[in-house]
């Protein structure tokens, strides 16, 4: 059976697809509930190649301090630690919206050490910016993967001229800046 160049991208995306969060139904409830779940990208030694892995963590939310305390071993310690981590991960979910906060580049000197900088540039999510470019490079620009092993220069090439034109697009970069870092 030979498989088409569709056939070979679909069953790439399949293989890096990050997974969806599962949702499961308590039983003295009807609402569904997010499972925490915690993802890694691992080498695997048996396959040789870089997998990404999820495990599923049983959570259940505290109905009150009192409970989270218990939960804790009694220790008021753990539990303001476990108060500051979620105050912290909130304030930077905050953060990474608020416009008067600026974002900051680290940029390496000459004499090696780093300096933080103003970013001046524009955001936008990486991973949708890399897959619009893959997609026009092999849409609209020539790009074969199964050919690209053999024509790295088409290759680059394809991929150039599809960031060309992203970079000269004003409507898709303004799409852009509207879907980046958004949670």
């Amino acid at each position: 059976m030979n498989q088409t160049q569709s056939d070979v991208a679909l069953a790439e995306a399949v293989k890096f697809k990050t997974p969806k969060r599962k949702l499961r139904t308590m039983p003295e409830e009807t609402q569904k509930v997010e499972v925490p779940t915690i993802n890694r990208t691992v080498f695997d030694l048996d396959s040789f190649e870089d997998v990404y892995l999820t495990k599923e963590v049983p959570f259940t939310p505290a109905a009150s301090v009192e409970e989270a305390l218990k939960r804790l071993g009694g220790d008021s310690a753990k539990l303001l630690e476990a108060v500051n981590d979620g105050l912290l991960a909130d304030a930077k979910r905050v953060a990474a919206h608020d416009t008067s906060i600026p974002w900051m580049q680290e940029t390496e000197q000459e004499d090696g050490t780093t300096k933080r900088e103003q970013f001046s540039g524009t955001v936008a999510d990486s991973k949708i910016v890399n897959g619009m470019v893959l997609n026009l490079a092999k849409s609209v620009y020539g790009y074969n993967k199964a050919a690209a092993a053999k024509d790295k220069a088409g290759k680059q090439k394809a991929k150039e001229a599809a960031m060309a034109f992203i970079a000269g697009n004003e409507v898709i970069k303004n799409g852009l800046k509207e879907n980046a870092l958004q949670d």
